[in-house]
């Protein structure tokens, strides 16, 4: 399976406002700047291995979800 930033920073988008996150929250969370997080979550940048799972623990998925439509 080839990653899609731009499916990744959708999934991402969809999930943070489905639990009410602000940006910067869910940057302070997982431990990236609000500068960082904005950048991947327009699909400007693909996330660390660590950052994508602790996103999957945040949003209480499998990795392979946030990856795929």
């Amino acid at each position: 399976m080839e990653f899609c930033k731009a499916t990744f920073a959708q999934n991402v988008k969809q999930r943070r406002n489905a639990l009410g996150f602000t940006q910067k929250a869910l940057a302070e969370k997982i431990g990236m700047s609000l500068r960082g997080f904005q950048d991947l979550e327009a699909g400007k940048n693909s996330p660390s291995i660590e950052i994508a799972c602790k996103l999957a623990t945040v949003f209480n998925c499998k990795l392979d979800e946030l990856c795929t439509l």
